[in-house]
């Protein structure tokens, strides 16, 4: 048996070795999966059953239980089969996150960020910079990111719900999402940057600007640069509850659902393991 615990170990430090290798030659990327929608309550629902703890890590444990399902067979997770052994540690290496960012912080930089033609969905189409900075500010994703920074943001408190007024506009400016999330992102980059500035962190954001790192073809949608080689690459979701909106939008599937998100959350992060030669 001692035997048998020795090889193991000898295996896993050979396979860390080679992964920080890999690393050291380029960056130290993270990957957080930034999940959005018009429902708040079945974005935290969805959040909470794909992760684990305060810092709203994967649950690896819940990954590994469905590779181990056979009754599964989506094309999606058979890559993940063949790597099933290194799941958990490649994941935690990338540090794999899967955060909400709820309808009112998404609207908000749309309003004081969005490009005009983004913006003319809305039926409110502006707010200030200021107002927009302070729902940014209290978002899960904004917290974690200046506790990555060494700051020691106020912990993060439930609101007040997020009105269907406002539910409605996310509904208006996302309906374009599956075709172009391209204005989003950029909106939502500009955002953060802005309430990371007026916070004093001096961070470079870039918004589906360049590869994470030449001969890399990857191209993260954020990218927020909290050190020299270190990166925290965010990949938001623009999801749908489904409603409709009367006399705009028919009715829809539902893109919310933990299946949809999981299915996403693989395949990305399966884009940077590839990317990276992990």
């Amino acid at each position: 048996i001692s035997q048998y615990f020795t090889l193991v170990e000898q295996e896993a430090s050979k396979r860390r070795r080679a992964t920080w290798e890999v690393l050291r030659k380029k960056v130290t990327p993270r990957v957080w999966i930034i999940l959005t929608g018009d429902d708040e309550r079945r974005l935290e629902e969805t959040t909470a059953l794909l992760s684990q703890g305060l810092n709203a890590q994967i649950d690896v444990q819940r990954v590994l239980n469905m590779l181990d399902d056979r009754k599964r067979d989506a094309n999606y997770l058979k890559e993940w089969r063949r790597r099933r052994s290194e799941a958990a540690y490649l994941m935690r290496t990338l540090d794999v996150r899967i955060l909400p960012l709820p309808p009112n912080a998404a609207v908000a930089a749309v309003r004081a960020y969005g490009s005009d033609k983004l913006k003319a969905a809305l039926q409110k189409q502006t707010i200030s910079a200021d107002a927009c900075i302070q729902t940014i500010m209290r978002t899960r994703l904004y917290k974690q990111i200046v506790r990555e920074l060494g700051g020691d943001p106020d912990p993060h408190t439930k609101g007040k719900p997020v009105g269907e007024k406002t539910a409605q506009e996310y509904k208006r400016v996302q309906q374009n999402a599956s075709v172009d999330d391209k204005p989003l992102n950029y909106a939502l980059g500009r955002a953060l940057e802005a309430a990371l500035f007026a916070n004093g962190h001096r961070v470079r954001v870039m918004v589906e600007k360049r590869r994470l790192v030449e001969g890399v073809t990857l191209q993260p949608d954020i990218q927020v640069w909290i050190g020299d080689a270190e990166v925290i690459c965010l990949e938001p979701t623009w999801r749908t509850a489904g409603g409709e909106l009367e006399g705009e939008l028919e009715k829809r599937q539902s893109s919310i659902g933990m299946g949809a998100i999981q299915r996403y959350a693989l395949g990305k992060i399966h884009e940077y393991v590839k990317a990276l030669e992990l």
